[in-house]
């Protein structure tokens, strides 16, 4: 995709979170919440598949260390 093909006002399928500076924080934060739920019901059918089980937990993890950041950033006395 060219430059020139970005600034026609073209949606892509899926997030961009490299562009996550574009975001405000509420938004960010409603959608590491979406993140999250999908993410714990795919937990709960996975059943006992350990590797999926490990993969899920540590993007859980990865959920929660993002929310940090985003809480961090907006309180000023951090």
């Amino acid at each position: 995709m060219t430059a020139a093909n970005r600034d026609e006002g073209v949606d892509i399928a899926a997030d961009d979170w490299a562009e996550q500076d574009l975001l405000t924080r509420d938004l960010a934060a409603d959608r590491l919440a979406a993140l999250e739920a999908e993410t714990r019901a795919e937990l709960a059918r996975v059943g006992d598949d350990a590797a999926a089980v490990a993969m899920l937990q540590r993007r859980l993890r990865a959920i929660d260390a993002s929310r940090e950041t985003i809480g961090s950033a907006s309180d000023p006395s951090r």
